[in-house]
C-alpha cells in the first residue's frame, strides 16, 4: 500500500514537471516576441534562446530569434537561424523576406539572391526584383545571368542611359566588346550624344584598337565642354597611343595642361614621363 501510494505521488509529481515545463516554454515564447515588438531585442534573444532549448522547431521562435538578431546587426547569426527556419518551414514568404532583409544588408550575396528566388516563386518578390537579381548576380559574379536580367531591365526601361551603359559593361565583362560597342552605338542612335554614352563608347573604342574613332568622339567631347579635364585626359590618352608623332606632341601638351586638374590616382606625372620618352626615341 506505502509503495503503491509513492508511485502515484512520482506520477503526479511528473505530470506537474510536463505541465510546468509546458507552461514555462510558451510563456518563454510570449514574453520574447513581446520583448522582441517593443525593441528591447537583446531581452528577445535570451527568451527566445531558453525557448529554442525546449522546442527547437517552432517557427515563431526561430523567425523572431533570427530577427531579434538582425535587428542589432548579428547578420551571421542572424542568416544561421532565418535559413534553419526555412529548412523546418519552407514556402514561407515571411521567412524568406526577413532572410533577404538580413542578406542585403550585410551582403551576403548569395543568400539574398536565393531567398528573392523563393519570393518570386511565392508571388511575393518586390517590385524591384530585376533590380535586386542585376546586383546579386552582378556581385557574385555570375555574368550570364547578370546579361539575362540587364537585358531585361533595359528591355522594360529603353529611354534610360544607365541601362544600356550597364549592359555594356557585363557584355565586356562576357569578352563580348563588339556587343558591347553595338549596344552603345545602340543607346546613342535612339537617346542622342549624351556625354556618358559617348565617353564609354570612345573607352571602347579604345580597347577595340580603333583608336580614330575614339579620337573623334573624345574631340567632340572637349569641343562640347573646353573645360573638363577627364574629356581632355580621355584625349590625350588615346592620341598618345598612336604611331603619330604630332598626336603624341598635342597629347603630352594635353597631359601637361591638365596635370594638377586631374584625380590623384591618376598616374599622370607617369604618363608624361613614358610620352617624353618615347618622343626623344622619334
Amino acid at each position: 500500500m506505502r509503495f503503491r501510494l509513492l508511485l502515484c505521488l512520482l506520477f503526479a509529481v511528473m505530470l506537474a514537471g510536463c505541465s510546468e515545463d509546458k507552461k514555462s516554454f510558451e510563456q518563454l515564447k510570449e514574453e520574447g516576441i513581446a520583448a522582441y515588438l517593443t525593441g528591447d531585442y537583446l531581452k528577445a534573444r535570451e527568451l527566445l534562446q531558453q525557448a529554442k532549448k525546449s522546442k527547437g522547431t517552432d517557427r515563431d521562435i526561430l523567425y523572431y530569434l533570427g530577427r531579434s538578431y538582425a535587428r542589432d546587426y548579428i547578420y551571421d547569426s542572424a542568416l544561421l537561424v532565418l535559413k534553419q527556419a526555412d529548412y523546418l518551414h519552407p514556402s514561407d514568404p515571411e521567412i524568406n523576406q526577413a532572410i533577404l532583409d538580413a542578406a542585403h544588408t550585410s551582403r551576403a550575396w548569395g543568400e539574398a539572391k536565393d531567398a528573392l528566388k523563393n519570393l518570386e516563386r511565392l508571388g511575393e518578390a518586390p517590385s524591384d526584383y530585376l533590380q535586386r537579381y542585376n546586383m546579386y548576380y552582378g556581385q557574385i559574379g555570375n555574368w550570364p545571368q547578370t546579361w539575362f536580367y540587364r537585358k531585361k531591365l533595359l528591355d522594360a526601361d529603353p529611354e534610360n542611359p544607365l541601362r544600356y551603359l550597364e549592359l555594356a559593361a557585363v557584355q565586356l565583362q562576357m569578352d563580348s566588346l563588339n556587343q558591347a560597342i553595338a549596344t552603345l552605338e545602340q543607346a546613342i542612335d535612339q537617346l542622342g550624344e549624351l556625354p556618358q554614352l559617348m565617353t564609354n563608347l570612345g573607352l571602347y573604342y579604345g580597347y577595340a584598337d580603333e583608336d580614330q574613332k575614339a579620337e573623334k568622339l573624345f574631340r567632340s567631347l572637349v569641343a562640347e565642354n573646353p573645360g573638363n579635364p577627364i574629356h581632355l585626359l580621355n584625349l590625350a590618352n588615346v592620341l598618345t597611343v598612336q604611331d603619330d608623332l604630332p598626336k603624341k606632341r598635342e597629347g603630352l601638351d594635353i597631359y601637361k595642361r591638365i596635370r594638377t586638374q586631374v584625380p590623384p590616382e591618376i598616374p599622370i606625372d607617369s604618363l608624361i614621363q613614358v610620352v617624353e620618352q618615347e618622343l626623344e626615341q622619334g
